[in-house]
């Protein structure tokens, strides 16, 4: 089974990565995983360096040569040239033959995508890949991105609005399983959030949440908060919020 987690940069995608990994989903090998905790992410990130490398390349072949950090809102769309098509499906067959149960996380997937689940396709396994989509309050995001990276909170809200959107434009159109998490659920009840989603993979796991604090979440929003300056961005945060109420 391949687990993806899509989930916008500082929405609990690590923290959920770290979880996955602990419980049973590899997410890489130690080697694999680069960057190594830091300050803003003292669990660690838990992201297969193979993984982002592309994600970069990919993006940076775009007409604009788009750079993550930049952090500007001007995305391309994806341009899926053979040689990356060729290095992805490399990436995910070497996973597959080594582990039953893995997955990847990186932020730049949520823009992404289209190539990992074309390419996943390719080799097969589309049915046998299920999407954990995290998100959290872009209010929250905001003010961790401003926090980390002194970017405008006018400019976030519009970001996660674009990565959440292209995320879920691309599991609604290959069809695919996905369990929505809200990052603010899970700081309340960890313990259920994560049996909901073994339950929802449907594998053999044994939850381990001893890596996972909830006091990692600085805002001050404790409840998820749909509402914010960015009409787009606070009606895309209710229908996650909604679709991550169904599987309750």
């Amino acid at each position: 089974m391949i687990v993806p987690v899509l989930g916008m940069h500082r929405s609990g995608s690590s923290a959920l990565a770290g979880l996955l990994h602990h419980s049973g989903v590899v997410m890489g090998q130690d080697d694999e995983f680069i960057p190594k905790p830091l300050p803003q992410n003292p669990k660690g990130f838990y992201e297969n360096y193979s993984f982002r490398q592309l994600n970069d390349r990919l993006l940076n072949q775009s007409p604009n040569n788009y750079r993550i950090k930049s952090w500007s809102t001007d995305i391309p769309e994806v341009h899926l040239s053979n040689d990356v098509r060729v290095r992805a499906r490399e990436i995910l067959v070497e996973n597959c033959e080594r582990s039953n149960t893995w997955g990847w996380k990186d932020p730049r997937t949520c823009l992404t995508s289209e190539l990992w689940f074309s390419e996943i396709d390719s080799i097969g396994s589309l049915t046998e890949t299920k999407v954990l989509f995290v998100f959290r309050s872009p209010q929250s995001v905001a003010l961790s991105l401003f926090a980390r990276n002194k970017i405008d909170k006018e400019n976030a809200l519009v970001l996660w609005q674009q990565y959440n959107q292209r995320a879920l434009s691309q599991v609604n159109k290959w069809n695919l399983d996905v369990f929505f998490v809200c990052y603010e659920d899970l700081c309340r009840d960890v313990e259920t959030c994560m049996k909901d989603i073994i339950h929802f993979l449907g594998v053999e796991l044994e939850a381990d949440t001893s890596i996972f604090d909830p006091r990692l979440n600085h805002s001050g929003i404790v409840s998820f908060e749909p509402d914010c300056s960015n009409a787009e961005a606070s009606n895309l945060a209710r229908l996650l919020y909604q679709y991550s109420a169904e599987r309750q």
